[in-house]
């Protein structure tokens, strides 16, 4: 996990990538965020870069963003590091949103399942779920395209991303990135969308091994 009980701060840590209330606890959303880390982030990294980003988020002093390095300095190893966790806990805050977005809707207890309303505060309209929901799955996976990139242009300060079977099955691809298939076709009228390009980089490898080409 990239998000703790002891850094949670009302709702602060969260807060740095989704527009959450104050009120929002770590309880409620622990099992949100560990499925999404846990379907997504780790198995996207490989089993030792997840535990390098991990070591990263509980021995760092502070994951508060840095004012940008001054042009020509490089950044240090504890910025890099820090970078690295900001960007997978967007991705991980995002994806949880989305993929447990009825069940942290809903309140479940004793007594059966219930939407959470009261007199000052109403449900979202189907439509605003909709669009709110869809957003979620779009940030979320353009935002593990961002780590990825950002990963392979910082790939000597992370080498076990370099011996990852992510990045090896990227590199013996002649599709390697959302750019790549850009060039070529538009996937997403609002940006470059990781999430199609996941799929379409399955297509593409059947494609391939289908003409008896290389992947």
């Amino acid at each position: 996990m990239i998000f703790s009980k002891e850094r949670w701060n009302d709702g602060q840590e969260l807060n740095k990538h989704i527009r959450v209330s104050s009120s929002i606890t770590f309880e409620k959303m622990y099992a949100p965020l560990k499925n999404a880390f846990e379907l997504f982030i780790a198995p996207l990294l490989g089993e030792e870069l997840t535990e390098d980003l991990i070591n990263y988020y509980q021995n760092l002093v502070t994951l508060q963003p840095s004012d940008p390095a001054p042009s020509g300095t490089e950044e240090s190893s504890e910025e890099k590091q820090k970078k690295f966790v900001l960007l997978a806990q967007r991705a991980n805050a995002l994806l949880a949103y989305w993929y447990d977005y009825t069940e942290i809707s809903l309140f479940i207890g004793n007594n059966g399942i219930n939407r959470t309303e009261s007199d000052s505060m109403k449900t979202p309209y189907k439509y605003q779920e909709q669009e709110l929901k869809a957003g979620f799955k779009e940030k979320g996976f353009n935002a593990l395209d961002n780590l990825l990139l950002w990963l392979e242009k910082n790939i000597d300060d992370f080498p076990h991303f370099k011996d990852s079977a992510n990045y090896t099955l990227l590199k013996k691809s002649i599709v390697r990135c959302t750019d790549d298939v850009h060039n070529y076709y538009f996937i997403n009228k609002t940006g470059k969308n990781g999430c199609r390009f996941k799929r379409v980089c399955c297509s593409i490898r059947k494609n391939r091994q289908t003409q008896g080409l290389p992947n």
